[in-house]
Order: structure tokens, then C-alpha cells, then sequence
């Protein structure tokens, strides 16, 4: 029996029980004292409304929840479709997530299980050898011997009733962190479908980009015959022959570096898909061009984050699973009351004699009270107390980190859709300026030269376009990314994942 432990004993002396009744009051009045629950402050509201949403929201696309948690479906592109199922079908990060989600649940068992009574099934045996012996009465009861041999088989049970409820809380902080272990899961799920799909609208970019390098190479070389020619009817001097050829070996050289980059796009893209290299490559060509982004997205509000961002859900699970870890830790000073009980049958037999079966029963009841323990409890109350205001920091930071994410977002947006804005106008007025040096090409005002040169102004603003066209779709995938999207909620019952307010 340990020190502290002082197990109450139903046949104590009339003194002892006295001691007891006066001593009894002061000592609840201590645990009540030391037992209470902890608790925090509430964190800071979030703002009514995004400062960075100045898109016209009676104008932007909302989505209900089914649409939230598959918003890639919205871009309406088989290719990005088939490669979000394949990464969520064999992506080694939701595959690991799994599994600990697996992990957390057997805590869950382990915890209802201790609330249970155990049953078990027990076996014993013994043979004792001691001898002859020369007592005169054992000769006279005809025993020559000590010689004895046992033997037991019976059913026994122990039940740690939860009178205080500590096994409850224990129970509510596994269920907590299993909640919170779903949480990440979801939030990888998240990752990867943004990651997959930031990824495919890079590379169809960059296969619009190689497009218009090639166009543009094809005018480059033109540029450079014609740089030849012109130089030989003396129109030119030779400088503008090594400057064509010099305007001819960037554009080369840029090829080279975006078809370098369209294979690490292949890359990126197979690795999350745990596929093998080269695997996807007919998802990946099955259509050309980019997803057409979608119009202004409105974002909700703030509050709406937190029940709708997985990584705020899962902070604010571990925050309530902390609060029963620490009511755990307070709950120890309490006194533990168990049950047992043993139903067996048994047989002896002394000196070579049988003493026949008999049947044996028993029921026990116990109350353990710790007393002193040197601190030991005190300390698991401070540690469980420090890692409750750990997890209460953690959620508001994640809910700050969740808004300023949005915030950003919505500010990479709408600067993408302005520069979107310009280079549509920058790539209409270098058409418009394409067509008139044509119109003077056929009248003889101007040479081909001078088509050459609109020609490439004109694929480099394209290209320019292109890119401001990914980054409108990135900013969009960051959007549906921050404001939780690909969060599918299942059902949980609510007391398994509290309320904010039940918290505090």
C-alpha cells in the first residue's frame, strides 16, 4: 500500500471513527477547494466583416456547404476533377492523418473500458510438502505428515465505480481528441486538394506560356531572315542582325526554362498523387487550355471560421480536452470507491486425505483516500493547468492566423483581378495596334519588320495575361483554402464536439 493511500476500514474502532467524523468536513472542504474546474478567458471576438472584401458582395457567388467541400468541382475541368480523387484516394499525408485518427479512437475504448467492471476467469493450484513430523497429537489424529495440496477455479470482478467523475472526464478528453485528430485530417485533405490544384493551374500556364514562346520563336527566326536579308540590300546595318539574333536566343532560352518548369510541375503533381512518374501524363493532356475562374466569391463572415475551418475546429477540441485533463488532475484529490467480488470452487486434500469440494464467495467494498503525496498531485494540476492556457493560446492564435489568412487573400485577389484587368486591355490595344501595322504592310508603308515586332509585343502581353490568369485562379484556390473549404462535417453529435460557450 502506498503512503498516501489510506483505505477506509469498515470494523474501525469507535476512536478511530470519531477522529474521522471531525476531520471529515475540513478535509472536503479542502478537496472542494482544490478540485474546482479551470478556468480561461474567452478569447477576442472576430471583426463582423473581412476589411479586405471590397468586391460587391451582392454580386459575388456564395456556396452551401456540399459546394464549399468540393469548390474544384465548381471550375467544371475533368483533369483537375480525376487528379483531386486520385490524390485523396492514395496521398500518403491522408493515409498517415488516417491513422491517427485510428490512434486517438482507441483512447476512446480505453477510457469507456475503465468506467466498466472487469471480469476474469482465474486458475490456481498448490501442493505443499512438509515432511513427517512426530507430534504425539498429529500421530494420534493419524497424521504422519505436513504433505497438502490446493486447487482453485473461479470468476473474479473489479469495479472502480466513478462516483466524482473523473473517468467521465477522462472519457470526454479522449472523445475531444479524437475530434481534434478528425480535425487534422480534414485540414490535410484541405492541403492536398489546394495543393494539387494550385499545382495543375500552374502547369496549364505554363503549357499556354510554352504556346506563345513557340509563336514568338517562329517570328524571332523570321525576324532574323528578314534582319538578313535587309543587311544585304544595305537597308540595315549588321547590329540589327545580331540584335535579332540576340532576341532569337532569349526566347530559346526562356523555352528551355519553362519546359524545365512544366516537367516539375509533372512532378509535383504525380508525387502528391502518389502516382509513379509519367503516370499522368494523359490525365494531365486530356484538355488544353486554363479553368475559367470564377466570378467574385464571397466569403462570409469571420465567426463562420470557426465552424468551418478544420485546423480552428481541431485547436478548439485540443482546447476542450485540455479542460477535462486538467479536471482529471483536480478530481485525483477525490477518494476512489471499488467493488470486487469472487465466486470460485475448490478442494484440499491434507496428509493424502480429501477434504471434498466447496464452494467459495466473496464481495468487497473499498474506499481509497489520498492524504500525501508530497506535491505530486499539486504538480499534475499545475502541468495540466499550463497545458490548458498552451491550448488556449494556440486556438486564438489560430483563429487570428485564420482571419489574417482570408484577409490576405481576398487582397491577392482583387489585385489579381485588377491586373487581369489591365492586361486584357494591354492585350487588346497590342491586337488593334497589330492590325493597323498590317493594314500598312499591304499598302507599302511599313516592312515586315515592323509586323515582326507587333507581332512579338503582342505574344509577350499574352503571355503576361496568362500569368496573371494563374494567379487569379491561385488567389481563388488560397480563398477557398482560408475560408475552409473541403471541411465535410459527419455527423459528430454535439456533445462529442462542444460549443464555444460550454467551454468556459
Amino acid at each position: 500500500m502506498k503512503r498516501d493511500e489510506v483505505p477506509y476500514v469498515a470494523n474501525a474502532t469507535p476512536g478511530a471513527r470519531q477522529i474521522v467524523r471531525r476531520i471529515a468536513p475540513v478535509l472536503l472542504a479542502v478537496f472542494a477547494g482544490c478540485s474546482g474546474s479551470l478556468k480561461l478567458d474567452r478569447p477576442p471576438d472576430l471583426p463582423a466583416q473581412y476589411q479586405s472584401n471590397e468586391a460587391d458582395t451582392a454580386n459575388a457567388q456564395s456556396f452551401d456547404e456540399t459546394q464549399l467541400a468540393n469548390w474544384w468541382l465548381q471550375y467544371d475541368d475533368p483533369a483537375l476533377n480525376t487528379l483531386v480523387q486520385r490524390a485523396l484516394a492514395h496521398n500518403y499525408d491522408l493515409a498517415l492523418a488516417a491513422t491517427r485518427v485510428d490512434d486517438a479512437h482507441s483512447n476512446i475504448l480505453a477510457a469507456r473500458s475503465a468506467l466498466l467492471p472487469t471480469v476474469g476467469v482465474g486458475v490456481e493450484a498448490a501442493r505443499f510438502h512438509g515432511g513427517e513430523t512426530q507430534l504425539e497429537f498429529a500421530q494420534f489424529l493419524g497424521i504422519t505428515d505436513l504433505d497438502a495440496q490446493f486447487w482453485r477455479v473461479g470468476l473474479q470482478t473489479q469495479w472502480e465505480i466513478d462516483v466524482f467523475g473523473r473517468g467521465r472526464a477522462r472519457l470526454a478528453a479522449a472523445r475531444a481528441m479524437t475530434l481534434a485528430a478528425a480535425g487534422d485530417a480534414q485540414a490535410a485533405r484541405l492541403a492536398v486538394v489546394a495543393t494539387v490544384a494550385d499545382a495543375y493551374v500552374t502547369y496549364r500556364g505554363l503549357i499556354e506560356q510554352r504556346r506563345l514562346i513557340v509563336q514568338s520563336r517562329e517570328i524571332a527566326a523570321d525576324f532574323v531572315v528578314i534582319a538578313q536579308h535587309s543587311f544585304v540590300a544595305g537597308v540595315v546595318l549588321s547590329t540589327d542582325i545580331d540584335a535579332a539574333r540576340a532576341a532569337l536566343a532569349q526566347i530559346q532560352a526562356r523555352e528551355q526554362e519553362v519546359n524545365s518548369a512544366i516537367v516539375a510541375a509533372r512532378l509535383a503533381i504525380e508525387q502528391i498523387c502518389a502516382a509513379r512518374p509519367g503516370e499522368l501524363a494523359d490525365v494531365l493532356d486530356e484538355t488544353t487550355g486554363l479553368p475559367h475562374a470564377l466570378s467574385a466569391i464571397a466569403p462570409g463572415q469571420p465567426v463562420d471560421l470557426l465552424e468551418r475551418r478544420p485546423d480552428l475546429i481541431a485547436a478548439r477540441d485540443r482546447l476542450f480536452a485540455s479542460l477535462r485533463q486538467a479536471d482529471v488532475a483536480r478530481l485525483n484529490y477525490w477518494p476512489t470507491f471499488s467493488l470486487s467480488a469472487v465466486l470460485a470452487r475448490n478442494g484440499w486434500e491434507i496428509a493424502g486425505q480429501s477434504l471434498g469440494t466447496s464452494t467459495l464467495w466473496l464481495f468487497g467494498a473499498a474506499a481509497v483516500m489520498p492524504l500525501i503525496d508530497f506535491g505530486a498531485r499539486e504538480s499534475r494540476v499545475q502541468a495540466t493547468d499550463a497545458q490548458a492556457r498552451a491550448a488556449e493560446i494556440a486556438y486564438e492564435k489560430a483563429a487570428s492566423g485564420a482571419l489574417f489568412d482570408v484577409e490576405q487573400a481576398l487582397t491577392r485577389l482583387s489585385r489579381q483581378t485588377q491586373l487581369q484587368a489591365a492586361r486584357n486591355e494591354e492585350v487588346v490595344q497590342r491586337r488593334t495596334l497589330l492590325g493597323k501595322v498590317q493594314t500598312q504592310l499591304r499598302v507599302g508603308e511599313v516592312g515586315r519588320m515592323d509586323v515582326d515586332r507587333a507581332q512579338l509585343a503582342l505574344a509577350d502581353s499574352e503571355a503576361a495575361l496568362v500569368r496573371e490568369r494563374v494567379g487569379e485562379l491561385s488567389a481563388q484556390i488560397a480563398l477557398f483554402r482560408a475560408m475552409g473549404g473541403g471541411w465535410e462535417k459527419t455527423g459528430t453529435p454535439l456533445e462529442l464536439s462542444p460549443s464555444l460557450s460550454a467551454l468556459w
